[in-house]
């Protein structure tokens, strides 16, 4: 009996973990910034640490929301950040071009799983730095992240307010969905048809 609890309460255990691991989709914006975070990284690896800052921020007005992220990032990497450019001060000049998300495929989570869409978010820009009116150095980035996401959690992860972190749907396939009952029905009349023939037998 004390053995039967103990299994009770471990599959209960387990099924509100997955229940947790499942709720954790990151949104679209959510990889967007962490892409954003990347291309900051690599940049700051061209920066010399403590060197004064300033950011011009060269991108369309819809990827605005991006520009505090950056500035994030570069105070975490202990930049000083100025807000007005000067012969002493490190221009950065980031242009954020692209930021897209693709769902591509529609698979099936096993025999009798839900669907899951290959999810693709990928973003695009340059950037240079230069000082005392010389270019130290320019470069193009390019980042893309490619996951699933529960089909039916898809409009969960984008943001309508930013038509960017949204993407085309793609449908179900009509016949993927026939086959499930088909399949059940099958084995559910193959399974009766053997019992009464094994048994009369």
């Amino acid at each position: 009996m004390i053995i039967l609890k103990k299994i009770i309460l471990l599959q209960i255990f387990l099924f509100l973990l997955s229940l947790s691991i499942k709720a954790q989709v990151k949104t679209n914006l959510d990889v967007m910034n962490i892409l954003i975070d990347h291309s900051v990284a690599d940049i700051s690896n061209n920066i010399n640490k403590e060197s004064e800052i300033y950011l011009n921020f060269n991108s369309s007005s819809k990827y605005g929301l991006f520009k505090n992220r950056i500035i994030t990032d570069l105070q975490k990497s202990v930049y000083r950040l100025r807000d007005m450019r000067g012969q002493e001060v490190t221009e950065l000049s980031y242009s954020l071009n692209r930021a897209k998300v693709n769902y591509e495929d529609v698979i099936k989570d096993g025999l009798f799983g839900g669907y899951l869409v290959k999810r693709k978010i990928s973003i695009g820009g340059s950037y240079y730095l230069s000082k005392k009116g010389n270019i130290i150095i320019s470069n193009n980035f390019n980042y893309s992240n490619t996951d699933t996401v529960d089909y039916d959690k898809l409009k969960e992860v984008e943001n309508p307010a930013y038509p960017f972190s949204t993407g085309d749907i793609p449908s179900i396939p009509f016949f993927s969905g026939i086959w499930e009952p088909v399949l059940a029905l099958g084995t559910a009349a193959i399974t009766i048809f053997l019992f009464f023939t094994v048994r009369s037998n």
